[in-house]
């Protein structure tokens, strides 16, 4: 019974729900990191134990966010719920400076509970970033009337 949530085809259902990317970090999990089960109210708290093998408790998490969130849990500004939140309402990234900022007490939580804002995470960003900047360039400088019809249409 221990193991309960740790079935394959509960694994699987979760890295589906989530397109294999990370509920917090929303980076790819398996290349960089090993991927979790998360218990987004954690199982080893006492008020929460008997959530431990809650399908609306598991989530799709990457390690690193895991083990930074561990066991916190702010009763007055809960974690993010992706399945239940909109996270956009909670938090929001900046372009400019790769890190993410928080819109509610909530978002801050989840930033601080994730560690959303490590080095690594930021630097990727910034990557991102910069590639979407390079591509934008790239578009306003392209004559082709047909080129720019393809750059509006993908980012519109």
């Amino acid at each position: 019974m221990k193991e309960k949530y740790k079935q394959q085809d509960v694994r699987e259902a979760l890295e589906q729900m989530y397109n294999g990317k990370c509920c917090y970090c929303e980076n790819g999990i398996g290349a960089e990191s090993y991927e979790h089960i998360e218990h987004l109210k954690p199982k080893a708290l006492p008020k929460f134990h008997k959530l431990t093998y809650d399908w609306n408790n598991l989530h799709w998490c990457c390690q690193i966010c895991n083990t930074s969130k561990g066991d916190q849990w702010d009763d007055n500004n809960p974690i993010v719920d992706p399945t239940i939140d909109d996270p956009q309402q909670l938090i929001e990234f900046d372009v400019v400076t790769g890190e993410v900022i928080a819109r509610h007490p909530r978002g801050e939580t989840t930033i601080k509970h994730a560690c959303l804002n490590r080095k690594k995470l930021v630097e990727s960003r910034n990557k991102v970033g910069e590639h979407v900047r390079e591509l934008i360039l790239q578009a306003k400088r392209t004559t082709s009337s047909s080129d720019k019809d393809f750059y509006k249409k993908m980012y519109n």
